[in-house]
């Protein structure tokens, strides 16, 4: 379920094109960051936590273009 970007079972549901939909969610990071403070507290397994951190740097590219493309709709929407 998309719509619920906190899931331990989304984050660990891992794979090459299903990695790559869920990072281009808008509220990928901010679910991200939610992952990381449920590690720090013990809740989840770091490994799942090393595994997005290397997919996120390794994809960078693909990153800045999703970053870039919200930019461009944010203005396109804003200035109409």
């Amino acid at each position: 379920n998309e719509g619920n970007m906190g899931s331990s079972i989304t984050f660990s549901a891992y794979n090459g094109k299903k990695a790559i939909r869920f990072i281009s969610h808008p509220r990928f990071r901010a679910a991200y960051d939610f992952l990381l403070l449920r590690t720090q507290m013990g809740e989840m397994q770091p490994e799942i936590v090393e595994w997005w951190t290397n997919f996120q740097d390794k994809n960078a590219n693909l990153m800045q273009s999703i970053k870039n493309s919200r930019k461009k709709k944010f203005t396109r929407h804003s200035l109409s």
